[in-house]
């Protein structure tokens, strides 16, 4: 490695690994899934197929006697849908129903009730409870934004949003709790109960993913798993639980297991990557990036892939994916800064300060952005210039 490939090499970026948090347009959907409403007795002779204790999985949506009172008051008479907008309406309204939002706490729709906090999939636990236990047939589905993540040390979150969804033989109605409405639209998947489950069990294998307890994250992943092994993205964080546990080999066969469901899903390729890089593998990290799906990438994700590029020797094609994600978020230094990385492992000088001056403009207090000037004002005189 030559003097201006190790300057380069020093400041760049740790690599991403992705993993989803369910904290909450209509577009694919699912078949009618098998676990719906259903009894007490029928969900733990569901959780115990599962080899699972029902102890230790509760029905997200189970009601109590003070939210079927609650629900009868709010909802008061009228058609489904009448009942539905009063429902989703009280759940808003401080003045009614006092809720703390609070994005990584998951909770039970008895739990959100007594606690009056948590995140959307806690509220929307709660507005089906609700409104089952007024007889109105409501549905948990999930929508996948490629905007919602955000970048939390080596770990890109990708958020997916779950909702409430009612059919009558008009059309589909989705009940959401969004802060801030998006504009853009995504992509819904009807899920069961069950489903919910396990994304409770993996958002808290997130949770313990974060705090560094690996071993607790692996099992809460393992739980999810086997409560939903349809869902692919759900093998992405059970991947990375096991590598920081040290076992890569169950590492790649999660990712792979993931692929089997999802052969495109950015977020396995990605982990798949990293994990190549890992292992000095550099040739197949580039066949799977190359393998995914990027119409629903997220700017993090597109960052964590020209992070991926740029390790893999490829800085053109990093600039490629920094620039992609930049278009997708101008708010972001990081886009900035990885061009900056790459442009300087192309022997580019004044195209690194270029993209440095941007970022500098955005985020003029960021270490980052002078330890690269100072990366760039080191390289060797004479070191050519290429044009665009």
């Amino acid at each position: 490695m030559d003097g201006r490939s190790r300057k380069a090499a020093s400041v760049l970026p740790r690599l991403g690994l992705t993993v989803l948090l369910a904290t909450g347009g209509a577009g694919c959907v699912t078949p009618d899934a098998e676990i719906l409403d259903v009894s007490p007795r029928r969900w733990e002779a569901a959780i115990r197929s599962r080899g699972l204790d029902p102890a230790e999985v509760p029905m997200p949506m189970g009601p109590t006697p003070d939210i079927v009172a609650f629900a009868r008051q709010t909802a008061a008479a009228g058609s489904d849908r009448e009942r539905l907008e009063r429902l989703h309406a009280a759940l808003f309204d401080r003045k009614v129903f006092a809720f703390e939002y609070e994005k990584m706490a998951t909770f039970t729709a008895a739990e959100a009730f007594n606690a009056r906090k948590g995140n959307c999939v806690s509220l929307t636990n709660l507005l089906l409870a609700m409104a089952r236990s007024l007889g109105i047939q409501l549905r948990p589905g999930l929508i996948l934004r490629r905007q919602s993540s955000e970048r939390q040390g080596d770990l890109v979150l990708r958020f997916a949003h779950m909702v409430a969804v009612y059919s009558d033989q008009r059309d589909l109605r989705i009940y959401d709790f969004y802060l801030d409405r998006p504009e853009e639209r995504g992509r819904l998947t009807l899920l069961d109960d069950v489903d919910v489950a396990a994304l409770a069990a993996s958002n808290a294998g997130v949770d313990a993913l974060r705090a560094g307890d690996f071993t607790r994250s692996r099992e809460l992943f393992e739980r999810a798993v086997r409560l939903a092994p349809g869902l692919p993205d759900i093998y992405a964080g059970l991947g990375v639980a096991q590598w920081r546990e040290g076992n890569a080999d169950a590492a790649f066969a999660t990712f792979r297991k993931g692929l089997e469901l999802a052969p495109n899903r950015a977020s396995l390729l990605n982990n798949l990557a990293v994990l190549y890089i890992e292992a000095g593998k550099p040739e197949e990290a580039r066949i799977a990036l190359a393998a995914a799906n990027l119409t629903e990438a997220s700017p993090h994700f597109l960052l964590a892939k020209g992070n991926l590029e740029l390790a893999c020797g490829d800085p053109t094609q990093a600039i490629r994916s920094y620039k992609r994600a930049r278009s997708r978020d101008k708010t972001l230094v990081e886009p900035l800064l990885g061009i900056a990385r790459a442009e300087l492992a192309r022997g580019r000088k004044d195209a690194a300060r270029k993209a440095l001056r941007k970022a500098a403009h955005l985020a003029p207090e960021d270490p980052r952005v002078r330890d690269l000037m100072e990366a760039s004002s080191s390289l060797e005189p004479g070191t050519a210039e290429r044009p665009e």
